[in-house]
Parts: C-alpha cells; sequence; structure tokens
C-alpha cells in the first residue's frame, strides 16, 4: 500500500470530530486508506444493494447494527441515512466513530455540511502524489510512474495491478468502441 500524505491529518480529524468525511475521485484509494487507518471498525458498503437497502428500509435499525462505528463506504448511495447519524451522535458524541467516504464531492460534500454542519470532519484524496509514489516505488522507478501516470492518468489499478491500457492517443486511432 502507498503510505498516504492525508493519513496523518485524516487519524487527527478522527481525534476531533464523532465523523470524518472523505471525498475524492474514484480509484484514489479512499476505500484503501480508511481501512487501514480504522482496522478495528466495521465496513459497510453502500454500493452493495444489500447493505444500502437495509439503510434504506431501516435506518434506525442499521445504525444499532454499527453503534460502536464503522467505515460506510459510498455513503452518496445512502444520503438519507445521514439525517440518522446527525441524531445518532448528537446522542453519542464520542470522537471517530464514524468515517464515511464518497466518490461525488460535490453531492457528498453538500448533504454532509447539511446534515452533519460541525459533526464532521471533511477531507480529499487524490490520486498518489509524486510523492507518494516516490515512497512505494523508489526513487528510481519514480520517474517511470510519473510517465505512466501522465500517460494513463491516475487510476491506481494501472499502478497496483498492471492493468494494460492504451494511451490516449491510440484511441481516436482505434475507433469507439
Amino acid at each position: 500500500m502507498i503510505e498516504r500524505n492525508l493519513a496523518t491529518h485524516l487519524a487527527q480529524l478522527a481525534r476531533w470530530y464523532p465523523v470524518v468525511t472523505l471525498t475524492g475521485p474514484r480509484q484514489s484509494g479512499k476505500t484503501t486508506l480508511c481501512k487501514s487507518l480504522f482496522p478495528d471498525k466495521a465496513y459497510r458498503n453502500f454500493g452493495q444493494g444489500d447493505v444500502r437497502e437495509f439503510a434504506r428500509r431501516d435506518p434506525r435499525g442499521f445504525i444499532d447494527d454499527v453503534a460502536d462505528g464503522a467505515v460506510l463506504d459510498e455513503v452518496q448511495h445512502a444520503p438519507e441515512l445521514l439525517g440518522y447519524l446527525q441524531v445518532e451522535v448528537d446522542e453519542r458524541p464520542a470522537v471517530g466513530r464514524f468515517i464515511l467516504t464518497g466518490s461525488q464531492q460535490f453531492g457528498l460534500a453538500g448533504a454532509v455540511s447539511q446534515s452533519l454542519a460541525g459533526r464532521s470532519g471533511m477531507a480529499t484524496l487524490l490520486p498518489p502524489s509524486l510523492q507518494e509514489l516516490r515512497r512505494f516505488e523508489g526513487a528510481g522507478a519514480a520517474d517511470a510512474a510519473l510517465q505512466r501516470r501522465l500517460l494513463y492518468g491516475g487510476d491506481t489499478r494501472v499502478d497496483r495491478e498492471g492493468v494494460q491500457c492504451l494511451p490516449w492517443h491510440a484511441v481516436g486511432e482505434l475507433g469507439t468502441v
């Protein structure tokens, strides 16, 4: 795993606020970072239909199920839960209880700022920087990593799993898929 510059700040927010909200583009490493920083917390992913349906059908039961705290991933899929979280953290304001992640920065940030104003610390995680890549890959490989990042973009699957993709200029030569 890439050691992320934001990790220290995110951990600090969890010592100050009952809720921490981490936004950022898809595949920037939000889930990986939160699972590594908060390994003892329950994990629920609202990208899974049954989890999302449980939260919508029985929001109080869902919150009771994770009353000790949890990483709630892709929370933009269940925005109606935020009002229930507000009541929960008002009644039990222990810091660092809930870690929320979401890809839709503007929609999620707006929903959180309305429902959880003053209760949530906010942070944004971008794809790994060159400094972070150097720590991960070693200084010798950083130039190659930068070239891949400039050519293919910041998708962590390209870096982590070696997924093969075409440079943007080759796509036009192939035509539309």
